[in-house]
């Protein structure tokens, strides 16, 4: 014969299994959120489609600028405004180059580190981990970094 224990201590055995459970769930789903939160973040911080590259390294650095046109004439008030953004003929938004040498990404997001620079030998726009060089002039306004593979960007002035 076994004894049964006492009605107090089974419900007070089952109340703390339940306080149990009931942690070890929102503690699962706190680390769920947890991880979706980085997941998400880390995919807007690589979000614009620049291969990250060692800092000072430059997209596009062994082209030289194609036809008539040269950075040589472009005028720095020149560059603010917004433009359509292109990677491989796809447009993937729009970006507006300020100022105040800052840029907001085609995401509608802007952090510190993004800065632009006009330069004779191109466009230079700095991401948060990789710097990219808008080489070719096709026209006034109309900006490309070449790319191996067909990758090439593209940014076109629309105001």
């Amino acid at each position: 014969m076994t004894a049964t224990p006492p009605a107090g201590q089974e419900r007070r055995r089952e109340f703390f299994l339940l306080l149990w459970a009931g942690t070890a769930t929102a503690a699962a789903v706190m680390f769920a959120v947890l991880a979706l939160f980085l997941f998400l973040r880390t995919r807007e911080t690589t979000g614009n489609k620049t291969v990250p590259q060692p800092h000072g390294t430059v997209t596009g650095q062994n082209t030289a600028p194609k036809g008539p046109a040269t950075f040589a004439n472009v005028r720095e008030e020149d560059i603010p405004g917004r433009y359509k953004f292109f990677e491989a003929g796809v447009e993937l938004g729009m970006m507006t180059l300020n100022q105040d040498h800052t840029f907001i990404n085609k995401d509608g997001t802007t952090f510190k580190q993004y800065r632009w620079d006009i330069k004779p030998e191109g466009l230079i726009l700095v991401w948060q981990r990789s710097t990219t060089r808008f080489a070719v002039l096709e026209r006034a306004g109309v900006y490309i970094a070449p790319a191996a593979g067909g990758k090439e960007q593209r940014l076109e002035k629309v105001d």
